[in-house]
């Protein structure tokens, strides 16, 4: 262990002006830093939050860590299947992914991407780096990157010239020059599925620049660190503290019940200076702060249980070598799934000897489902039969009889505690705070400094 100064830049009309100096520790062998800038009092505000269901059902939701990284997870339909996807861009049974990454920059501090943040189950799904060789020969470069000290990704050897600005890494071939209309950034990641531990993390680039000989090595390590909030998967609805800087206001959380989900981070109360600043106001007003998370926000909503599913007419497919039945939620208005895109959705159905459930999932997934279970949101069963109905059949009910109901595995809260006026003989029988208690909970940590008088 060595220690070192570390020079922080502000800048000011494009020049960059030295603003302080930090004293570091690093490493003696690498002289890399060690994770002193993750500390998390370096975090500049932290909220009361909750997690949330998302409601989009689209396929683009990820847990990866990062920034979104504008390629989906596929080669086009003209190419080879991607080799670790093995899905096709356009191909229809192939729905694309979003991933997000981490770009990695050389001289970055003190840069917004010094430090990764993200919560329990996210992962790294792919990384960004822009590759100019520092080497004044032409040389072989390979680049690795280094989880915690394991490597778990190698891309290269790639043939550099001196000085040369070679551009992203990772790039395909099959995207050269391809417009997919994703974005000018469409091959700018390198794929990954690393998960990452709860608490600090370190990540290394290690670029290698190899001429030939003795005299022509170069090894380089950019190094980034990545903190990793909560312990376990949190639940649904939970009330939290977590970092501001965690609330991109996208499905960005996963929440790993029956099958992973993902949530969004709904604010209750802050920005807060500290996180103990935080933590206070979620202790001291917990009552109502737990209450206002169970019963008022972020309901249950949009759900659509006001169809039949089973037999009303049946129509071949030809691709799956069934007959896909659907019912009626009124006349000329046919309906062949259940679930909904917001809410858990609990089912039970007795069906035919020749009646099947296939269930779909929010990324396109397909699988067998049973007769009763739990439906997450955006996940949809649809009834098929093995055999063309004929409803002349004396044993149609046996073969492809259906019935069956499906509802809100946790119904939305009609009895909010919250109201204008509880004590007003026309407010509501469950409202026992008004709306101005609730406003009076501190919001900053000024607010909380004036109410507790300067403390």
């Amino acid at each position: 262990m060595s220690v070192g100064w570390r020079k922080l830049f502000n800048v000011k009309d494009g020049e960059s002006i030295i603003s302080s100096f930090r004293l570091f520790l690093r490493n003696a062998a690498t002289r890399l830093a060690y994770l002193c800038d993750c500390c998390p009092c370096d975090e500049k505000g932290w909220s009361v939050i909750m997690l949330c269901p998302c409601t989009d059902c689209g396929v683009f939701d990820s847990a990866g860590l990062g920034y979104d990284a504008v390629f989906p997870e596929t080669y086009p339909s003209s190419g080879d299947p991607h080799p670790e996807s093995g899905r096709r861009m356009w191909d229809d049974e192939s729905p694309r992914r979003l991933v997000r990454a981490i770009e990695i920059r050389e001289n970055g501090w003190p840069g917004t991407d010094a430090c990764i943040s993200g919560v329990h189950g996210q992962y790294i799904s792919a990384i960004k780096y822009y590759l100019v060789s520092h080497a004044d020969f032409d040389a072989s470069v390979s680049i690795d990157l280094i989880l915690n000290g394991t490597t778990i990704k190698t891309i290269g050897p790639i043939s550099v010239g001196a000085n040369e600005e070679y551009g992203w890494i990772g790039r395909s071939v099959l995207y050269e020059g391809y417009d997919s209309g994703a974005g000018a950034e469409e091959s700018d990641v390198w794929y990954i599925n690393a998960n990452v531990n709860s608490g600090l993390n370190v990540l290394d680039l290690k670029i290698t620049y190899d001429g030939g000989d003795p005299d022509h090595q170069l090894v380089r390590t950019i190094r980034t660190g990545i903190r990793i909030y909560l312990s376990e998967s949190p639940n649904m609805r939970d009330v939290l503290v977590l970092p501001s800087s965690l609330n991109n206001a996208g499905c960005e959380i996963p929440i790993i019940d029956d099958v992973t989900i993902m949530a969004r981070i709904h604010t209750l109360k802050g920005p807060f200076d500290t996180k103990a600043d935080a933590e206070y106001v979620r202790d001291a007003w917990s009552t109502m702060i737990n209450a206002r998370a169970a019963k008022c926000e972020c309901q249950p909503g949009g759900c659509d249980f006001g169809h039949t599913l089973g037999y009303d007419f049946a129509w071949y497919v030809s691709e799956l070598g069934l007959w896909a039945l659907d019912g009626y939620g009124g006349v000329g208005d046919p309906r062949g799934t259940w679930g909904c895109d917001t809410a858990y959705v609990e089912y039970s159905v007795d069906k035919g000897t020749n009646v099947l459930l296939r269930k779909v999932s929010a990324d396109g997934t397909v699988s067998h489902a049973a007769a009763t279970g739990v439906l997450a949101p955006c996940e949809y069963i649809g009834a098929y039969a093995t055999s063309e109905p004929d409803p002349d059949d004396p044993d149609f009910n046996a073969k492809w009889g259906f019935s069956g109901d499906h509802w809100y595995r946790d119904p939305p809260s009609n009895d909010c505690p919250f109201c204008e006026d509880p004590n007003d003989p026309g407010a509501d029988p469950a409202c026992i705070y008004s709306n101005d208690e609730w406003d009076a909970i501190p919001n900053s940590s000024a607010e909380l400094e004036e109410l507790l008088g300067g403390e």
